[in-house]
């Protein structure tokens, strides 16, 4: 199939390039900054000269739409991250929304058949459920403005499919694998900071991994037309904080203790910052969802990915091996702070 992709130069996108050339696709990559493509792409080992690019914002109708022209499928991968900055945050609820609108419409006028819209854990959790499953409503009154991005372009994609356009929607958890030239994803960088510290101030709860090189399978697995609308929960396997402290110790050597504090008391930490940072702006990653995302963190049903597409995840003891090692080849991490890692 010939597939247009949007984000292809960051993460998530990236490993899905290698997925989709893999699976023998076609790819056409929209570009905000081509420049990266060298960068990020070739850092995977893609023949980035032989690469289709179209240069544009996803928030440009014009790019989108000549983006999109000739195209089989559509993967919506872009997304403007930013979670600390408060007055940066707030537009990216504007990118976002009006960049899933854009990119989405396009690819409905052109007849793209699917179209795959990829949003987040985040978009629907709630920790009042056992599970996080793909049924869940929108979390549109979140207060984390990425959150809320997430949240209303998923709800904006669901309407799509609600008119009966051939939208897939996934939801990754924390995606965590290999770095992609210098970039290496939200969660891994939560990890540098834990290994610069030394130690992890919350032992309670965990994290949702999913590992990038599985989630590009799986949304190269997703490109079957005629299927209608659909959806995956790929929130990956919930690793607890004990064990993901565990792989570090062994991956690095280092001791890195945890202090055994409650999660309430780091929940209401992040609801304290976030009423002081309305006075007085400053950045934090002490967020109240994300300490709510961390310290409630759910089980997800992920069947549909194993029994529709057939996907089996890696080990996440490797995938978390495997984003420590990246995170010192991709010089986030000194060779004391990596360890035996470093080796």
């Amino acid at each position: 199939m010939k597939v247009l992709i949007t984000g292809g130069t960051g993460f998530v996108g990236a490993h899905a390039v290698v997925a989709l050339l893999d699976a023998g696709h076609d790819v056409r990559v929209l570009a905000r900054r081509p420049e990266r493509v060298a960068t990020t792409l070739g850092a995977l080992g893609v023949d980035t000269d032989a690469l289709d690019i179209a240069v544009g914002d996803m928030v440009d109708a014009d790019a989108v739409g000549r983006a999109v022209k000739g195209m089989d499928a559509v993967i919506h991968a872009a997304a403007v991250v930013e979670v600390l900055d408060r007055k940066l945050a707030e537009q990216t609820v504007d990118a976002n929304v009006n960049g899933t609108r854009t990119v989405i419409d396009a690819a409905i006028a052109e007849g793209c058949d699917p179209i795959i819209h990829v949003s987040s854990i985040a978009a629907v959790f709630t920790p009042k459920v056992d599970i996080i499953t793909t049924d869940l409503p929108n979390m549109t009154h979140a207060g984390n403005p990425y959150t809320r991005s997430k949240a209303l372009a998923d709800e904006l994609a669901r309407e799509r499919q609600a008119s009966g356009a051939p939208v897939t929607i996934v939801y990754p958890g924390g995606v965590i694998g290999p770095p992609v030239g210098e970039i290496c994803g939200d969660a891994a960088e939560g990890f540098a900071s834990i290994l610069r510290l030394g130690f992890l101030a919350v032992s309670e709860g965990g994290i949702n991994v999913i590992d990038a090189r599985d989630l590009g399978a799986v949304l190269a697995a997703t490109l079957e037309p005629g299927r209608g609308p659909r959806r995956y929960m790929v929130g990956g396997t919930l690793v607890p904080i004990g064990e993901i402290v565990a792989v570090f110790r062994r991956t690095t050597g280092r001791r890195i203790p945890t202090m055994p504090s409650p999660g309430s008391v780091y929940r209401g930490l992040g609801a304290m910052l976030d009423a002081i940072r309305r006075v007085i702006p400053f950045n934090t990653v002490f967020t109240a969802e994300a300490m709510q995302l961390l310290t409630l963190a759910k089980d997800t049903d992920d069947s549909a990915v194993h029994t529709d597409l057939g996907i089996t995840y890696r080990d996440p003891a490797q995938t978390l091996t495997d984003a420590v090692r990246g995170l010192y080849t991709a010089g986030h991490l000194t060779a004391r702070q990596a360890g035996l890692a470093a080796q």
